[in-house]
């Protein structure tokens, strides 16, 4: 269950005020205005903190006009939002902390588009994650005789580099699932079992509370989740007995992401490359390192050919998706998000001996 939060504004004075007004969850600046001026003491510059609660789907232009010490915004779902305005921290402070968040603390359009808007004077209260979504497999679900996209995301699927290339891009070219774990690391068999088994990963959840919260990680069934979210469209009752039988069937046999028997866009012209995979995150700002070096003070590495600059103290998070295509009219598809959490670190310079290894394709150097 998700516990929401009402948006509230804060004052230098102490004080609070929830912000009412509120239509369609479009926070505007005329609402801001409304909230202030119900004050004793109406005055734009004591606002000095705002909370902006998870139902909020639209932030107006010049939100925060003559809010000139708002110092401290947080927003509690990014990812609901649909419309930012222009310049909505036009009037903040120059210095200042934030905290947009969202699924897993990804770094989303909308999170950036926020940060872009606020003087170069602010910090954030979380770190973020970089993410791309690089594949999606599907499976198509039988019909059930009778008479958009559903999403759930798991928790993070800690992986290193070396085994994320062995099971996604163990040829260095187009994606391909290992079926067989060949190749020159072939991984753990427990840790493979963790990568790839569905029903042992944890659905991922969140209360919107406060600045503590925190995501919680609940256990997870395909099956009761396929069938539960069927029931709710079409009662069971009325499903015909073949019918109920063969999804049952076909759902038991998705035990791990190799029985999704299907690449979406797999033709060649679509199907993403281990070049591509990387692109991706370039598009997104992260530059790539062009040389490997080692620092010898600290014993540790500093880049590696073909890796993000920062790939020895960042993870970087890479989305699979399972997706189920309904066969119903009146029931939409569902998406299964896999977010593999990548740890470079293993696959970087191990000593300052120069050399020229590229670790996008080789991370067992």
């Amino acid at each position: 269950m998700t516990t929401y939060i009402q948006s509230e504004l804060f004052f230098s004075d102490g004080t609070s005020t929830v912000i009412f007004g509120i239509s369609n969850e479009r926070l505007t600046q005329d609402v801001i205005t409304d909230a202030i001026m119900a004050r004793p003491i109406p005055n734009f510059s004591d606002v000095s903190a705002v909370n902006i609660g998870p139902d909020i789907i639209y932030l107006g232009d010049f939100l925060f006009t003559e809010c000139f010490n708002l110092s401290k915004i947080t927003i509690f779902n990014t990812d609901n939002i649909s419309f930012i305005g222009l310049d909505i921290f036009a009037d903040v402070a120059s210095v200042g902390t934030y905290a947009f968040y969202t699924a897993n603390n990804y770094k989303t359009l909308n999170v950036s588009n926020l940060i872009r808007q606020l003087p170069i004077g602010w910090v954030p209260e979380i770190s973020y994650n970089f993410y791309t979504e690089f594949v999606v497999l599907t499976q198509n679900l039988i019909k059930i005789n009778n008479s958009t996209a559903s999403y759930y995301s798991f928790a993070p699927i800690d992986i290193s580099y070396a085994d994320f290339h062995t099971l996604f891009f163990p040829n260095n070219g187009y994606f391909s699932l290992n079926i067989n774990n060949y190749g020159k690391n072939r991984i753990n068999p427990s840790n493979l079992s963790r990568y790839i088994t569905i029903n042992s990963q944890s659905e991922r959840t969140y209360i919107y509370e406060d600045l503590s919260s925190l995501p919680l990680d609940v256990s997870f069934n395909l099956l009761s989740t396929v069938l539960n979210y069927y029931q709710y469209n079409i009662p069971s009752q009325s499903w015909s007995i073949n019918s109920t039988i063969q999804i049952n069937k076909q759902l038991s046999k998705l035990k791990t992401i190799f029985n999704f028997n299907k690449i979406c866009c797999s033709s060649y012209n679509t199907k993403i490359t281990i070049d591509n995979f990387f692109n991706m995150f370039e598009a997104q700002g992260i530059a790539m390192a062009t040389d490997n070096s080692y620092n010898t003070v600290t014993s540790t590495p500093v880049s590696a050919i073909g890796l993000p600059f920062d790939a020895y103290t960042t993870k970087y998070t890479a989305i699979l998706t399972l997706y189920l295509k309904s066969s119903n009219l009146n029931v939409s598809d569902i998406a299964f998000q896999l977010p593999y959490l990548i740890n470079f670190s293993n696959s970087m310079p191990k000593n300052d001996n120069p050399n020229t290894n590229n670790y996008r394709y080789n991370p067992y150097f």
